[in-house]
């Protein structure tokens, strides 16, 4: 197990390359300018000596090779760069966001967790009852419905005709950062948690058939212990994958529900940087992302260990 995971973690090394250099290159190819997309500025209306100048300052006449390996090097010396718009560290800046997105994938997930999974196997327990049916329904509704669209209609409901939640950003404080956090990880985890439903149901269905449970029922086993032990164990592998893939794709930054909600996680600071043309922005934000991904699909690997043991990496 230790050989896998430090040939995964080497494995790190070329692929944050590959993804550096890719972003880069398409960094120079899309429209766009840093110097008009950060500072606003009319560039038709400008001396072309002060447009000069501005590129000079931030090194944007240099071929582009010399500008990546450049890059490169402040890289691998752990230094982000210095973001075009805020004029600080790039580093310094997701280090104050990413937390705050953090927290919203851990409530989000709390929430797909605990309504999802006892829903998928209460519906397969009861397959074609009004239970199943009513829980299809919902997970239809959560897995249909659009975020913005889900975030909206909490805003309406429980910040403007019944004022329970504020509506929009991070309150300081326990108390004021779980109310805070309640409608958009509410939103969050609305669509994730239908669809986790639905997969739990079908990974259930199937391993309710197996000549195990029958075994283990026939051995005098009650139902929920059976259900429990040997069913969702089972079942729960299909169900894993999707919520690590989930949750790393909540860690990236969920930027519709955080602009909804004006959070300020790293997927709303990635998206601004963007309409900016702030390249070490996004070229770090970009990096963790992939980081991320990373790091996920690894503890899921070893995850599968502990619920499947039939796999090995030996």
């Amino acid at each position: 197990m230790l050989k896998y995971i430090y040939q995964r973690l080497l494995l790190l090394i070329p692929m944050l390359l590959g993804v550096s250099i890719f972003t880069f290159g398409l960094l120079q190819i899309v429209p766009g300018d840093p110097i008009t997309g950060t500072f606003g500025l009319d560039v038709e209306n400008m001396d072309d000596s002060q447009i000069e100048r501005l590129r000079e300052q931030m090194g944007l006449n240099d071929p582009i090779p010399v500008q990546y390996l450049r890059y490169l090097g402040r890289l691998l010396q752990g230094d982000f760069g210095r973001s075009i718009s805020t004029r600080r560290p790039v580093s310094v800046d997701l280090v104050e966001r990413y937390p705050a997105t953090l927290l919203l994938a851990l409530a989000s997930l709390l929430i797909v967790v605990t309504i999802s999974i006892p829903l998928g196997v209460i519906s397969a327990r009861y397959r074609n009852s009004w239970v199943d049916h009513i829980a299809m329904l919902v997970s239809l509704f959560g897995v249909s419905m659009p975020n913005f669209w889900v975030g909206i209609m909490l805003i309406l409901i429980f910040a403007l005709y019944i004022p329970v939640f504020p509506s929009f950003g991070m309150r300081s404080g326990i108390e004021g950062t779980f109310m805070s956090l309640v409608l958009p990880a509410l939103t969050l985890g609305t669509s994730l948690a239908g669809f986790v439903t639905r997969l739990t149901r079908s990974s259930m269905l199937e391993v309710l058939s197996q000549d195990y449970m029958r075994t283990a029922r026939a051995k005098g086993l009650t139902e929920r212990a059976s259900l429990i032990r040997h069913g969702l164990k089972n079942a729960f592998i299909p169900v894993i994958t999707v919520l690590g893939l989930q949750f790393a794709s909540l860690l990236s930054g969920s930027v519709v529900v955080e602009r909804v909600f004006a959070w300020p996680g790293i997927g709303r600071f990635a998206v601004d940087a963007i309409a900016r043309r702030d390249y070490p922005v996004i070229m770090g934000t970009v990096l963790i992302f992939a980081t991320t991904f990373v790091f996920t699909n690894l503890i899921l690997d070893i995850l599968y260990v502990f619920f499947d043991p039939r796999i090995r990496y030996d």
